[in-house]
């Protein structure tokens, strides 16, 4: 979970977990909790407390735990440092149970009904180690299940896409950002070898060249940025760049040419030289460029045709560039959870040390 989960993937991971089975639950904390909190069967008093819960109502205290962790996974679900808010909620939440001090009405009455046929004696000592130790096998229980249910949604959602289809969609804000990013770039580019900053500029004849490019693209913005997408006028914030809305046509003609191409079952069929056999397609397209060509001349007056090509290709190639490597970051990603190495919900060192922080923070407390 290092990337920010997104809403419909939190609600598909705790309506899973919701209805996690918890005799599997159940069977799981008792194996780890043996293997890993030794004091369990160290301790005769622990042994007999611990036997009694695992054996009669280990059920009602996990479910507990189930719904506690549900509603904290919802509530840190986005955010810097999920993980360790997560964690010191959890430590607190998991104390009113632990500690007598802590208590409130509802883990009270929850503790009395899991203990009233117990016959021993209950040091506050050995109830908040033993709780303790559940609470801490039953969190890595939920990360292990998080972990499958990520690569499942995950999973889902790139089979969703079909053989034929590019992962770039073709609504009008992703075109937007799209094209607006082969836009800027061009024009940084230009404005660098234009004013003699790339030594591989140094010629006059080369630099005046860029300088005529670099005016026509600065006729291609967009000034008018209220006749944008609600989304894209949402997310700027006065340093994006978009294409003028004249350009939306041809931005909508473009993409789909690239798709022709640019897509997942010719990435199977052709490999990775699927990309330049699209350059090599969309760059000649003539109807492409003369649509460009139509919208330019109607903005800018006295321009030359090579000037138009040459910004037609070059924009045509940083959007094919761009496309290209969501098509192979998205099969990279599908490759990974087919073998169950593309997760990410582990913990770094960083979240675990402060986890163990606040752990035996409220040790001492208790």
């Amino acid at each position: 979970m290092s990337k920010q989960l997104r809403k419909q993937e939190v609600e598909f991971i705790c309506k899973r977990l919701q209805k996690a089975d918890l005799e599997i639950m159940e069977a799981f904390v008792v194996k780890e909790a043996e293997r890993v909190e030794y004091h369990l069967v160290c301790y005769l008093t622990r042994q007999e407390l611990w036997k009694y819960l695992k054996s009669n109502k280990l059920n009602s205290i996990l479910k507990f735990y189930l719904v506690t962790f549900c509603d904290l996974f919802i509530k840190h679900s986005s955010g810097g440092e999920r993980f360790s808010r997560l964690l010191a909620s959890w430590y607190q939440k998991t104390g009113t149970l632990a500690c007598e001090s802590l208590q409130t009405s509802e883990t009270k009455r929850l503790w009395l009904t899991a203990i009233s046929e117990f016959n021993g004696e209950i040091s506050s000592l050995d109830r908040s180690a033993i709780l303790s130790a559940i609470a801490s096998t039953s969190y890595t229980f939920f990360q292990q299940q998080i972990t499958s249910l990520q690569s499942t949604w995950r999973t889902n959602q790139l089979n969703a896409v079909s053989t034929d289809d590019s992962p770039v969609a073709d609504d009008d804000a992703s075109l937007y950002r799209l094209f607006g990013f082969a836009l800027h770039a061009g024009m940084q580019f230009r404005k660098k070898a234009a004013y003699g900053r790339l030594r591989s500029c140094f010629l006059p004849i080369k630099r005046r060249r860029y300088l005529d490019e670099l005016n026509v693209l600065k006729h291609l913005v967009e000034t008018d940025k209220s006749v944008l997408p609600a989304v894209i006028k949402f997310q700027d914030r006065g340093k994006m760049t978009f294409p003028h809305h004249a350009l939306l046509p041809f931005m909508q003609r473009c993409s789909r040419a690239i798709k022709a191409h640019l897509n997942c079952k010719q990435l199977k069929l052709q490999g990775r030289t699927v990309v330049i056999h699209t350059k090599k397609e969309v760059l000649t397209n003539q109807d492409l460029s003369a649509d460009l060509e139509a919208i330019i001349t109607f903005r800018v007056t006295s321009v030359d045709s090579s000037t138009i090509l040459c910004i037609y290709r070059d924009m045509v190639r940083r959007v094919i560039h761009t496309m290209a490597n969501s098509l192979l970051s998205s099969q990279a990603m599908l490759e990974r959870v087919s073998k169950n190495k593309g997760v990410d919900a582990e913990m770094s060192l960083r979240d675990k040390l402060k986890a163990y922080a606040i752990d035996k923070q409220l040790h001492i407390q208790l």
